[in-house]
């Protein structure tokens, strides 16, 4: 039957990424036991096809979202939220919140103010955690999940319109060189608040220290960091997560997640009828006559630039990214199907 509209991801891992290379059979197994193999290569076309056709299906990488997660000595990944930025598994809750990132660029200056970050990064954790204690929960297993691993997803929004008031080009090698910068220092600032609320509040229950220093994810943090976490523990199982932020961005009239600008002119239509929506920073730039040769939207950027992007901040993020991929309408779908095939082993998930 034909889905449509249905925010649907097909998990998909190392092994079967590597039979699509080597065109190999991939076994589709239930309960440890081989119901029938399939050509990977014409499953992964197929997937890949109607995703540049209809935007369905999302792709998961469920061998990378294991390998990196911090609590895999207590569960396994076995499934995500609908945009696919909080993977999770049998009763777990998304706690999500985002930092309005074009807030905290000094408009005199132009220059990000690090030390409002940073107190900002120290409050969100605490108001977040906070949200898992008091929360009314529906169903008991979500209160029962989320106070065992008290993961949270702290994100961003609004990268584009700072990265514009920065002057960086998005998906160019300077941006990209500023998002290691940025969201190193997000991660970083994130990590240390955890581990300052574990020594005052304690650490999620199911804090294994020898277990969780194990962790692909922790191993890459800096070893000051970690051993913070060996001194005073962790008070949350995740911390960081990037969702998609559409309707928090139009509320804070700021660009939404990571995502580049759709457009910075544009015609909305709406029950209430049609208007013209410009831009703020490209208002701002445009009014004060300032250098806008940095500007491209979303449309205008290649899918490689995306995906540089996408890939480049994964790096820092815990949890997952949700990230659409804008293609071309005349992009050739062999080229998009191996770009992604190239990019694939270094993002937890993507959506076309």
């Amino acid at each position: 039957k034909e889905l449509s509209n249905h925010n649907i991801s097909v998990a998909l891992n190392d092994e079967f990424i590597k039979c699509v290379k080597k065109g190999k059979k991939y076994p589709l197994t239930f309960n440890n036991k081989i119901i029938k193999e399939i050509d990977a290569k014409e499953l992964w076309t197929l997937l890949v096809t109607n995703a540049y056709n209809n935007a369905e299906p999302g792709l998961l990488n469920m061998s990378l979202l294991n390998r990196d997660f911090n609590l895999r000595y207590y569960s396994q990944i076995t499934t995500c939220n609908p945009c696919a930025e909080f993977p999770g598994y049998n009763g777990s809750v998304c706690c999500l919140g985002s930092l309005n990132l074009s807030e905290f660029v000094n408009r005199q200056s132009m220059t990000i103010d690090y030390v409002l970050i940073k107190k900002v990064i120290k409050l969100a954790i605490r108001f977040l955690d906070n949200i898992l204690s008091i929360n009314n929960y529906v169903l008991p297993i979500n209160k029962e999940i989320a106070n065992l691993d008290r993961r949270i997803g702290l994100g961003t929004v609004g990268l584009h319109h700072m990265m514009l008031l920065l002057g960086y080009k998005y998906g160019s090698e300077q941006s990209l060189e500023f998002l290691d910068k940025l969201y190193t220092f997000i991660r970083d600032e994130s990590y240390t608040a955890s581990t300052e609320l574990a020594k005052e509040k304690g650490s999620f229950p199911k804090f294994d220290k020898e277990l969780f220093m194990e962790s692909n994810f922790i191993k890459r943090l800096p070893k000051r960091i970690q051993s913070k976490i060996r001194q005073n523990g962790i008070r949350n199982g995740t911390i960081n997560a990037i969702a998609p932020n559409g309707s928090l961005s139009m509320i804070l009239d700021t660009s939404s997640s990571l995502e580049p600008v759709f457009a910075f002119q544009y015609k909305k239509k709406t029950n209430a009828g049609d208007f013209l929506v410009v831009d703020p920073i490209y208002q701002y730039f445009n009014n004060n006559k300032l250098n806008m040769d940095h500007f491209i939207d979303a449309h205008s950027l290649t899918p490689r630039e995306h995906l540089e992007v996408q890939s480049t901040i994964q790096q820092y993020i815990d949890c997952s990214i949700s990230k659409s991929i804008n293609v071309p309408h005349d992009y050739p779908i062999d080229e998009f199907s191996e770009l992604l095939l190239e990019y694939f082993p270094h993002i937890k998930g993507t959506t076309i």
